[in-house]
């Protein structure tokens, strides 16, 4: 599976852009098959209780979502740090951040709803 992260305008991140174009954040998941697109990206760390139950959330509610390890790529940390938060896990929906556990919020800004 191929990922590529590019900014709503659809121009390629670069390193000079990149803390300007953090947000909002686009992804793509390309299948075999077919496009699908991905609005949620996931900032967590290795054995992070918290960070495994907000991707079991979004894996349970079918949701589609990027997972950026600030244990592996020290940079993903950086992006946390300068989104105004200092630990894991961050997920950013449709280029809102939302800190910790917030599984309503998460649906929320999905526009989706409980149930």
């Amino acid at each position: 599976m191929k990922r590529e992260a590019r900014p709503f305008n659809g121009e390629r991140f670069t390193e000079k852009g990149l803390q300007s174009a953090l947000l909002p954040i686009y992804v793509t998941m390309k299948t075999g098959k077919e496009v699908i697109p991905v609005d949620v990206v996931v900032y967590s760390k290795l054995h992070c209780l918290e960070c495994n139950l907000v991707k079991r959330f979004l894996k349970d509610h079918e949701i589609p979502f990027e997972v950026r390890d600030c244990s592996t790529h020290p940079e993903y940390l950086e992006q946390v740090q300068e989104m105004g938060f200092l630990g894991v896990p961050v997920t950013v929906v449709g280029g809102q951040p939302i800190q910790g556990l917030q599984p309503a919020k998460i649906l929320q800004l999905l526009g989706k709803e409980e149930g």
